[in-house]
């Protein structure tokens, strides 16, 4: 039963993380207006969550409340902090 749950969370985090980058992409478009300026505002959160995620399997951190916390927090930060 826990494995099943931890397959599940696991699933869910990714599919609920690249939705909301794809969110925060569509955003970003209807925002500036041009694809190249939403590039520009998606590479530092899409660079954040893969050098923060690289970091901490490479600390061989297990799946925790902390993962799952922590790569939508730094995609909302970032994002906010690009878009300005």
């Amino acid at each position: 039963m826990q494995l099943e749950i931890r397959n599940a969370v696991e699933r869910n985090r990714l599919v609920y993380n690249v939705a909301g980058f794809t969110a925060g992409c569509l955003i970003a478009i209807l925002f500036f207006r041009r694809v190249s300026f939403m590039v520009i505002a998606a590479g530092p959160p899409l660079i954040a969550i893969l050098f923060a995620l690289g970091a901490l399997g490479w600390l061989d951190f297990r799946l925790n409340m902390f993962l799952n916390v922590m790569t939508p927090l730094i995609m909302v930060i970032s994002f906010s902090d690009s878009m300005q």
